[in-house]
């Protein structure tokens, strides 16, 4: 794979990139200290090179009335070409938001919204008529809290000191078909301009700006975030399934975690570990660290283990169609 090299200035866009994307490149000249000129080029660089892959909306789909279950699968006896149909019936599906690759205990990942717990056993049901005979482990949890950090590690930050963004579950609030129609847009291209929106839709530009902030204020929409292939810069990415002996230091875990440049969101689910977290890093022997110092730091930590994700087949924070 190409590798590609980020200097400072680079970093400094992405980090506004991940901090909000749908800001204007204008706002990020200035607080970058480039022009609006440069810092088109630059992105539109980084999106040539593949590091930018697209932008995304993080939506809170609970309060749509949706909720999303995780399912993680062990493969046995399937074939490339079996894998990647499994992959492409995946992609293929609406209510998929994320597939990603794995390594060690599971081979595929993948994240689904529904808007209860019987569609997603219809759905389940069609991946298991389809593949079963190559499904040798599955795992499905449900998610409950979902927390993002921004990448502290390109501004070379020892600690994240922004804002998390905090997902939780609530109760589902009023919306229309319209809100629906830009959500699906905007989460799976949050800098698309709110001219191009309104022609898509048939509405007018300040119809869409009043929706989205309307959104926005409901923390319908909580961000704007960049989509990125760390491995463009030799970097790794793993996911880590804490398991807690209690939950006294529950908070405190999470806190550290949030601090950490290098950890990137942290999800609770029922079914899954006690806490699991993403975490990029420039190798493996960091991680190692990371972990160890955990260990050392919280007594009430019973096991911690690691997984390798390889690559994301699919990202989206929301239904395509």
């Amino acid at each position: 794979m190409e590798h590609i090299s980020l200097d400072l200035k680079d970093k400094k866009i992405l980090y506004q990139l991940d901090v909000n994307a749908r800001q204007s490149n204008a706002q990020i000249a200035k607080k970058v200290g480039l022009s609006k000129e440069v810092v088109n080029y630059r992105i539109k660089r980084l999106e040539k090179e593949g590091f930018i892959q697209g932008y995304h909306a993080i939506i809170n789909f609970w309060k749509l009335g949706y909720q999303t279950i995780r399912v993680y699968l062990k493969l046995i006896d399937a074939s490339s070409s079996d894998r990647q149909n499994l992959i492409d019936y995946l992609i293929k599906n609406h209510s998929v938001l994320f597939i990603l690759k794995t390594e060690r205990e599971f081979d595929i990942g993948f994240g689904v919204i529904v808007k209860n717990l019987l569609s997603f056993e219809l759905f389940f049901k069609e991946i298991e008529e389809k593949f079963k005979q190559f499904i040798i482990k599955k795992h499905i949890s449900i998610y409950t809290h979902i927390f993002h950090f921004h990448r502290a590690y390109f501004l070379s930050k020892e600690k994240d000191d922004s804002d998390s963004i905090v997902i939780d579950e609530e109760p589902s609030i009023s919306y229309d078909d319209k809100d629906i129609s830009i959500l699906k847009l905007v989460a799976n291209n949050a800098r698309m301009s709110l001219l191009e929106i309104a022609q898509k839709l048939s509405m007018a530009p300040r119809t869409i700006a009043y929706r989205i902030r309307q959104m926005e204020k409901k923390k319908i929409i909580t961000a704007y975030r960049a989509i990125l292939d760390i491995t463009k810069i030799s970097f790794e990415s793993y996911k880590v399934d804490v398991i807690l002996k209690n939950f006294k230091e529950l908070k405190d875990i999470i806190s550290y975690c949030h601090s950490n440049p290098n950890i990137i969101f942290i999800v609770q689910t029922i079914g899954g570990a006690d806490l699991e977290f993403g975490v990029e890093v420039s190798n493996k022997e960091k991680l190692n660290v990371l972990l160890e110092e955990m260990r050392k730091k919280f007594d009430g930590i019973r096991t911690i283990d690691y997984s390798n994700v390889v690559g994301y087949e699919k990202y989206t924070y929301f239904l395509q169609k």
